[in-house]
């Protein structure tokens, strides 16, 4: 939540009080994000980390686009059977708390211990989180 003032005067200028105090209400964690534009593809790669949970999950809006996700050593090359290739796209869909899967699986408990990036590919979508969990 998010509390702002607002007039329909200059800034520091509303003498006359016709003012108001408002509240923007967010998503959660949805206060910012990457997104790419329409008709653009973006992808981002994520720093390093040590992988210690099972399960990628996303905070993601593709209602009219598309999402993959690459697994990929430190190094940003992409590990075999987490490929964008092998990624089942999150498409048409506007999502809190998304499971990413690659060919039909979405385990990452080969990957448990190893330092890895994340490469997420973005066409005409939005990305605010994710959680390895």
């Amino acid at each position: 939540r998010v509390y702002y003032g607002g007039s329909n005067g200059r800034h520091n200028a509303d003498r006359v009080g016709d003012s108001a105090l408002c509240l923007a209400v967010f998503k959660r964690d949805r206060f910012a994000g990457l997104a790419s534009k329409r008709g653009r593809r973006g992808e981002f790669i994520t720093r390093p980390m040590r992988v210690e949970g099972e399960r990628l999950r996303l905070n993601v809006d593709a209602s009219e686009g598309e999402v993959r996700v690459e697994v990929c050593d430190a190094g940003g090359a992409a590990l075999k059977g987490y490929t964008r290739a092998d990624c089942e796209a999150v498409h048409s869909q506007d999502s809190l708390d998304m499971a990413v899967r690659w060919s039909g699986r979405a385990d990452l408990r080969a990957l448990r211990g190893q330092e890895v990036c994340l490469r997420l590919l973005l066409d005409n979508a939005a990305a605010y989180a994710f959680e390895i969990a």
